[in-house]
């Protein structure tokens, strides 16, 4: 008989108190200033135990179709240099579903049904798209590779404005 495979269940969090509406990626460089903000997951728990991975379901402000680009990076301390890591670059698509007035999603925002992974990236490997499209929420999967930090960008090139929720796995 085989062992049962386990996972951590956590609830979903919101990723940004308000959505995030940048025209283009910030410029996301080595710096000795430790990154911080509501865009930063601080995935540390207990000394150096991480989450072996993070989801991710986007949503974000606009109409049925429209899209936007996030940018998924991990963060590392090396002597006091934080460097950055591009982990994901995805195209997310709008559905008609929506959130619930009151709610973290709320009921004029839409969740995304079709995510599209840049060039350069191992889908199903290090991540893992579900897009199903046809007005059902998708989500991505992310090997977080024992970063301490994941940041994540927002471009908006069609929708007004972007967010995420976020659970470690």
């Amino acid at each position: 008989m085989s062992a049962l495979s386990v996972s951590e269940v956590n609830e979903w969090l919101e990723l940004l108190n308000t959505n995030d509406a940048s025209s283009s990626f910030a410029s996301t460089v080595p710096t000795a200033t430790e990154p911080t903000g509501d865009n930063v997951i601080e995935l540390s728990r207990l000394g150096t135990t991480v989450c072996q991975n993070l989801m991710l379901a986007f949503f974000g402000a606009g109409s049925d179709n429209q899209t936007f680009d996030a940018r998924v990076y991990g963060w590392q301390q090396v002597a006091g240099l934080w460097v950055p890591t591009l982990l994901a670059q995805l195209s997310c698509t709008l559905s008609s579903v929506v959130g619930v007035a009151g709610y973290a999603v709320i009921n004029t925002e839409r969740f995304v049904d079709t995510y599209t992974l840049a060039s350069g990236f191992n889908s199903n490997v290090s991540v893992e798209v579900v897009s199903p499209a046809s007005n059902t929420v998708g989500h991505v999967l992310i090997d977080v590779r024992g970063f301490s930090k994941i940041q994540i960008d927002f471009d908006m090139t069609g929708a007004t404005s972007g967010n995420a929720l976020y659970k470690g796995l």
